[in-house]
């Protein structure tokens, strides 16, 4: 019955207590990938002859951010549509690939679009120069500063294109902008190698990137310009942006970084957040945590090590089942890094006979060397273990011999399946009890997703089972020596000793 309750509290209540929960809606693969071509195009970039893969996945230092400050259940109730299209929590990782003379395939533009899908992150990986003016955004150098008729007719249909560049004389390393009603933003060349040139100042170049921040990716925030600075790159000069945000939402303040053509063409989008909850933790407490951690690991490892030679002169371990063990977790070692993202399969600018030769190697150095330290942790807790679980180890004895269809294994599956979700049902009912307990994400999702990110999560909860399992096995030879005995830490001790 317990096993059924929690079956039913996974199913029916996990999912109102899970942060993912507000992301009622969101587009689909295909959607998302449609909504990041049109922006390419609407910014004049070229998408034919592109291919393109998405991926929905979710910010985990917002989320955790605001959980940390806040609770679960506070940003469950406060996120809705209109909160994710401003802080994207949540979002839609859009990657076009063009196929090389080498038959692999190389990034041009990455995106990333709110689950609506409204583009906030642009990276041109290929660094595509636009030759093209953006007449709507030069046009805003003009809209209130109509100081002569030639700087007027600048955004009108004329067949001839005005020559734009930056003021290179009025950009330092890093120009801090305060844009004030007396700031120019674009006057006419003077000197004799830009003469009848338009010279785009820092401030014109602020404003410029405030009109793509407004009017395309990150409407509804408010941003004021902090500094600009100028690079050159092969194709031209580029100014890059950067603001801060005026305003947090849910305590997350963003800082863009926009950078822009001499012609006003968006040329990147870079986008910082700033955390000031998650900033605020304690890492002094995280440190020494992590230290005591270390040190008890050592301790078990050299404890465990010793006892695996004594044990093994004395002919005590099952040398044959710790071998399955190890050749089983290095399989699964193998199969989590095979199917981890691109590494073989998929878009990939590493030739195949390259990818193809990764698991091998995988296999062989990382799998080999893992499977080496299972092999002595999982020998010798197993040794020390069967003596005080002699009939709940046999199970595990039959399955490594392979007799899969035994009662007694298929018994044991099933109580663990049982067991699971009791487990499970409990963890649910501590979210309920508890609304400020925060989870721990990571940015993947696994719904939606191919059957290689299934594969991917079961080969790693795998090798991460075994591991678990040898620490149970080591907490039940422990059980000769009670935790509750005060002579505990000496015969622990003595133990030690004696093996050395």
């Amino acid at each position: 019955m317990a096993a059924i309750a929690g079956l039913l509290l996974y199913v029916f209540v996990l999912p109102s207590q899970h942060p993912d929960t507000v992301l009622h809606s969101t587009l689909s693969r295909s959607d998302a990938a449609a909504a990041a071509s049109t922006f390419l195009v609407k910014h004049g970039y070229a998408t034919t002859g592109l291919e393109h893969s998405s991926r929905l996945s979710r910010n985990p230092s917002i989320v955790e951010a605001i959980m940390d400050s806040s609770g679960r259940g506070y940003f469950i109730e406060s996120m809705g549509r209109e909160q994710l299209e401003t802080l994207p929590a949540y979002y839609w990782s859009v990657t076009f690939f063009k196929r090389s003379e080498e038959n692999t395939w190389n990034q041009v533009y990455r995106l990333q679009l709110t689950p609506a899908g409204k583009v906030w992150k642009f990276s041109n990986v290929d660094e595509v120069y636009l030759r093209r003016t953006d007449r709507a955004a030069i046009g805003k150098l003009f809209a209130s500063r109509p100081r002569d008729r030639s700087l007027r007719n600048v955004n009108s249909d004329s067949l001839t294109t005005p020559v734009f560049d930056f003021n290179s004389v009025s950009f330092p390393f890093k120009y801090a902008v305060e844009p004030d009603s007396a700031s120019i933003f674009v006057e006419r060349g003077e000197a004799e190698e830009n003469a009848g040139e338009f010279l785009i100042s820092p401030e014109g170049a602020a404003e410029i990137a405030q009109f793509h921040l407004e009017h395309y990716e990150l409407a509804g925030y408010s941003f004021r310009p902090d500094s600009v600075d100028l690079e050159f790159v092969d194709d031209g000069a580029i100014a890059r942006v950067r603001f801060k945000s005026t305003a947090s939402q849910q305590g997350q303040r963003m800082s863009p970084v926009v950078s822009i053509t001499s012609r006003g063409a968006l040329y990147n989008l870079d986008v910082n957040h700033d955390s000031p909850a998650s900033a605020e933790s304690d890492t002094r407490m995280e440190s020494v945590a992590l230290s005591i951690t270390g040190i008890l690991f050592f301790v078990i490892g050299v404890f465990l090590l010793v006892t695996f030679f004594r044990r093994l002169i004395a002919r005590l371990i099952d040398v044959k089942a710790a071998l399955v063990d190890a050749f089983v977790f290095s399989t699964l070692l193998v199969l989590y890094f095979v199917f981890i993202k691109d590494l073989v399969f998929g878009f990939s600018n590493i030739p195949m006979w390259a990818r193809l030769l990764m698991p091998v190697l995988i296999g062989s150095f990382v799998g080999g060397g893992m499977s080496v330290l299972l092999f002595l942790f999982i020998s010798s807790a197993d040794s020390l273990a069967r003596p005080h679980w002699p009939k709940r180890l046999l199970s595990a004895s039959l399955l490594r011999q392979g007799r899969v269809m035994n009662a007694r294994v298929g018994q044991a599956l099933v109580r663990g399946v049982l067991f699971g979700f009791v487990l499970v049902g409990i963890n649910v009912l501590v979210l309920v009890l508890l609304p400020w307990a925060k989870l721990s994400l990571s940015s993947d999702f696994i719904a939606g997703e191919s059957v290689r990110a299934i594969v991917t999560a079961i080969g790693m909860q795998g090798f991460i089972s075994y591991v678990q399992l040898g620490v149970v096995l080591l907490a039940v030879c422990m059980t000769e020596y009670p935790i509750a005995s005060i002579s505990m830490p000496r015969k622990l001790a003595k133990l030690l000793i004696m093996n050395v």
